[in-house]
């Protein structure tokens, strides 16, 4: 069972609602660098990833056809990356079967090591076009130390491939929740 449904989400070109983006995340929403690298550098050593789920499973139909791929397998990995105590970001990736074989084998071992650390490693990766939506923050609370109760969450996809093979990377930003 999915973190969070996401099956209903309206993903758009950023480029048809950034004047609607919240300027507190703007930046990251966009960025075209490793999340990772910006978090790590901000947090130092207040920053872990705490894995929710790493298994084969099947993605939503949506997640198939961005990956334009028709594999029948797939690992899905959903994490937190908790910043300074508490949860910032939630990640989720799809890696086809066949993007997880040969160089690219690491990515079924990364425990709780970031994705991000791993892929901005590498010289073949690239990335391409970043996708906006956003969601109720409630949706994230059964995971959660917290309640949300009427915020909103941004999130980005992108497809990515590393040594030619497609990866889905969609990372959701969690507000600060309201005291």
């Amino acid at each position: 069972m999915s973190f969070f449904h996401h099956s209903n989400l309206s993903w758009q070109p950023f480029r048809l609602i950034r004047e609607a983006l919240p300027a507190d995340i703007k930046d990251l929403l966009l960025d075209r660098g490793s999340l990772t690298e910006k978090l790590k550098k901000k947090y130092r050593d207040a920053f872990t990833v705490s894995v929710i789920r790493h298994s084969w499973a099947k993605p939503s139909l949506s997640e198939q056809q961005f990956l334009g791929n028709n594999d029948s397998e797939f690992s899905i990995r959903e994490v937190l990356l908790i910043c300074g105590g508490r949860p910032r970001v939630f990640a989720r990736s799809v890696f086809p079967r066949c993007s997880v074989n040969g160089p690219n084998e690491g990515l079924l071992k990364l425990g709780n090591k970031p994705l991000g650390e791993f892929l901005f490693s590498h010289i073949n990766l690239t990335r391409g076009a970043i996708e906006l939506a956003k969601l109720p923050a409630s949706q994230f609370n059964k995971h959660l130390g917290y309640q949300y109760t009427d915020e909103t969450t941004w999130g980005r996809r992108s497809l990515l491939h590393l040594n030619d093979k497609p990866i889905s990377v969609c990372e959701f930003f969690l507000p600060e929740p309201k005291q």
